[in-house]
């Protein structure tokens, strides 16, 4: 029972960082500083009470849309609540030492921040990525060094095959196929995965994000033709980089 409560109290813990940083995200994409004031309707700039802020449930309870303006309210606040919430857990379980488990939970969340931010403005932040590769440095020096050679088959591996197809996409539609911002976040998140990795980060990548495309064409909720690329990068990189070598020994034995 002990175990299940603290279970429980992490994912409670995990929602609430995670309508923090729906705050994050979208005061980013505003040009607003997220530290001050208390949350408002994008609509109607109505302050939002405090009962209406209750990560997922005040979203179920208001049936996803604004106490004031009625406006819809984006089914990404209370997935993103919902993921943060699970993968707050997943950290909890991980057989780490409490230093590591807070780099990997500050890696998660502003991994979090970049996807929401790409999926409401396509745009990755450049200050965002500095931090990201501070943290992996950390990560890289602290908890799982490698050789400096090593280094840097990840980033040259996952960046530039971005980067090829970056530039292959553009030569035959004629029009960009994807943001260099992409390209960037791959280069960094190329510095926490091995050669071996990377290729399975790209596989989880792509195949999730051909799902998704798949889903939104049959489900006739695609409204526009860019899918934000950035969420699928991180998913690929973050599954990769904790089960990149069982993926690869259940490969070898088929």
């Amino acid at each position: 029972m002990i175990v299940v409560f603290v279970q429980i109290v992490h994912f409670t813990i995990g929602t609430i960082i995670g309508s923090f940083l729906n705050v994050v995200s979208v005061r980013a994409v505003n040009n607003k500083q997220f530290y001050k004031g208390r949350s408002e309707c994008t609509e109607c700039n109505k302050t939002i009470r405090w009962q209406d802020n209750i990560p997922m449930l005040s979203f179920v309870l208001l049936k996803g849309r604004c106490r004031y303006c009625k406006a819809k309210i984006s089914y990404l606040y209370p997935i993103v609540e919902l993921l943060t919430g699970i993968l707050f857990v997943f950290i909890l379980n991980l057989e780490m030492d409490v230093f590591q488990k807070a780099v990997f939970s500050l890696l998660i969340s502003l991994l979090i921040v970049i996807s929401t931010i790409d999926t409401l403005e396509k745009a990755i932040y450049q200050h965002h990525l500095i931090l990201l590769f501070a943290l992996i440095v950390i990560i890289r020096a602290f908890i799982e060094p490698l050789e400096f050679i090593d280094l840097f088959y990840g980033p040259l591996a996952f960046g530039g095959f971005l980067t090829v197809l970056r530039w292959v996409g553009g030569k035959i539609y004629k029009r960009e196929a994807m943001g260099i911002g992409d390209a960037k976040l791959a280069v960094v998140l190329g510095f926490i995965l091995s050669l071996k990795l990377v290729v399975i980060a790209l596989y989880i990548s792509f195949i999730s994000a051909s799902l998704v495309g798949v889903y939104l064409i049959v489900s006739k909720r695609k409204s526009e033709r860019i899918i934000p690329f950035a969420p699928f990068l991180s998913f690929g990189a973050i599954t990769a980089y904790f089960y990149g070598q069982q993926i690869i020994s259940l490969v070898v034995q088929f």
